[in-house]
């Protein structure tokens, strides 16, 4: 059986507060490794590399933290993502990026 829900379409691994503080960072994350080509995130902006810090303004360190908040929400709702981006000299900024949500079909 087949059900569909809300998603961004991407992939990420988890970076902890040791790990966010070695590089600088104020919190921990989650770490963008995939991003799908057809899904709206793929125009919104966000990039491989891109380390996800809040959705919404709630702080995720985790993937399920993400997609906890995401399931509270409707396909075709945008989120406010905060990430960290690493610049051409290694340091971070902060951005916002709205990204819509896509369908996600789960078997």
């Amino acid at each position: 059986m087949f059900t569909n829900r809300p998603g961004l379409g991407i992939n990420g691994e988890e970076i902890s507060e040791y790990s966010a503080y070695m590089q600088g960072l104020e919190s921990g994350g989650v770490y963008v490794t995939y991003i799908s080509e057809d899904m709206p995130v793929a125009k919104s902006g966000l990039k491989v590399g891109d380390i996800i810090s809040k959705v919404n303004g709630t702080a995720v360190t985790t993937v399920t933290d993400i997609q906890n908040i995401i399931a509270e929400l409707n396909i075709g709702d945008t989120v406010e993502l905060t990430v960290y981006r690493a610049g051409a000299t290694g340091r971070y900024t902060t951005k916002t990026i709205n990204v819509e949500l896509a369908e996600i079909e789960l078997s």
